[in-house]
């Protein structure tokens, strides 16, 4: 994959310090601008530090399960702040619960271990065209 040529933002909340260092990295060489946090409540404040000024829609990629605040509960308070960015959930398993939150939130849902180029490609997606949805984009991939 080349270097992305948008202007977004993707905030990245994952607990796994080795699987966050890979994600980080990987998108990073992608060209996206990433902020990582190590949970729920890091990617709140993450969300909240994001520059005013700032070009680009936000994609943010989350963990389900995460101490503090899970990654649902999260991303359902950055839609409150900003309803056009994405959400990409990722986990091992999720309950019936967290897929009806999903959906409500029209998110993608990678179930854990998901191939790389996939999530590449997904966020890449989500920032090339602000008015698709990850749900949709990911029916596609």
């Amino acid at each position: 994959m080349g270097p992305a040529t948008n202007t977004g933002w993707v905030l990245l909340a994952e607990d796994d310090q080795a699987l966050r260092t890979l994600l980080s990295s990987l998108l990073e060489k992608d060209g996206h601008h990433v902020i990582v946090a190590r949970d729920g409540d890091e990617l709140v404040l993450a969300h909240a530090s994001l520059p005013q000024d700032r070009q680009g829609r936000t994609v943010v990629v989350s963990d389900l399960a995460m101490p503090n605040r899970g990654g649902l509960e999260a991303c359902e308070e950055i839609l409150s702040n900003e309803a056009g960015a994405a959400v990409v959930l990722m986990g091992a398993f999720s309950e019936v619960d967290d897929e009806v939150r999903a959906r409500a939130l029209r998110a993608a849902m990678l179930v854990k271990p998901f191939e790389l180029s996939r999530l590449r490609a997904l966020v890449r997606a989500l920032l090339d065209d602000p008015s698709t949805t990850a749900s949709a984009v990911f029916a596609q991939l």
